[in-house]
């Protein structure tokens, strides 16, 4: 019966041991859990400050377009008023010499 009572002890040692270490997977498991939840809702907010970022991005690119559009607008703008100046002043040169032809025709009469 010594023999039975050891092996029973040695059996509940053995017991004892796997619900110890039952306790501490659990624990673990519980922790990982918590972990895992955590890295899931860090990855939704990523993912949501990911898309804001998009959406800033495609606004910011639009107005970059537009505002190039502008700058165009602007250049031709520019080269049609640089063109008609010098149109202007090229007139304005005959004009003067005209002037100048009439001038000097009254001068010789």
């Amino acid at each position: 019966q010594e023999d039975h009572l050891v092996e029973l002890a040695g059996v509940q040692e053995k017991q004892a041991k796997s619900e110890e270490e039952g306790a501490r997977i659990g624990e673990e498991k519980r922790q990982l859990l918590g972990t895992i939840n955590s890295m899931k809702a860090e990855g939704t907010k990523l993912r949501m400050e990911l898309t804001n970022v998009g959406a800033e991005l495609k606004t910011a690119n639009t107005q970059l377009l537009a505002q190039k559009a502008e700058v165009e607008k602007l250049r031709k703008s520019q080269a049609i008023l640089t063109k008609e100046l010098a149109d202007t002043k090229e007139e304005m040169a005959k004009q003067k010499e005209l002037d100048q032809a009439d001038k000097d025709s009254k001068d010789n009469i």
